[in-house]
């Protein structure tokens, strides 16, 4: 069993000892880490060779980490989101991995589209913010990056992506999340 806890992106691998019909008392195998202090951890996926990749959001950025099966950090990636006044964005929502080996994350980055709020209370603020881009990104096996796509609609702050699939050709399938409405759009690596 893999269990991940925040702050910094943190794994920590457990192993379940003695019969499972008598109390289970899970023993740590070990403990990993990537990232900023800051760092969320947010999904996980197992590769064919029980290597672990670990996906999240660390400062504004998309952070994607694979380790081995003793916890030893092969690679990390970061994918850089801008952030306003106060970060929107939800990062890395969802990572998939095909029969390769190849790593896809998707989610949402404060994108170059900004806008300001003023909010009122006794005294009034107005913040920029930048709005939230649904972003999906290709990694090799070894963390190199494939391709980048980067998708929103005018006129919609808060777009992302909110799970992926991917199917034999590598094509990958991203329900989009936006406030009007749920679509499901294909992205090819081709």
């Amino acid at each position: 069993m893999i269990l991940g806890l925040a702050l910094p992106l943190f794994v920590s691998a457990l192993a379940l000892p003695g019969s499972l019909l008598g109390q289970v008392q899970p023993q740590q195998v070990w403990s990993a880490t990537a990232g900023g202090t800051g760092a969320i951890p947010k999904a996980m996926a197992l590769d064919a060779s029980g290597n672990i990749v670990v996906a999240g959001y660390d400062a504004g950025d998309y952070l994607t980490a694979k380790f081995d099966s003793n916890g030893n950090l092969l690679w990390s990636a970061r994918e850089n989101g801008r952030v306003g006044d106060i970060a929107l964005a939800p990062g890395v929502t969802a990572v998939a991995l095909d029969a390769a080996g190849n790593v896809y994350v998707t989610g949402g980055l404060g994108g170059s589209r900004s806008y300001t709020v003023t909010y009122c209370f006794f005294t009034c603020t107005t913040y920029h913010l930048n709005a939230s881009d649904q972003v999906t990104v290709k990694y090799s096996s070894n963390g190199h990056r494939q391709w980048i796509s980067t998708y929103y609609e005018p006129g919609d702050n808060s777009f992302y992506g909110n799970a992926i699939a991917v199917d034999g050709s590598g094509n990958a399938y991203v329900p989009e999340r936006r406030p009007s409405s749920t679509t499901q759009r294909a992205i090819s690596s081709g």
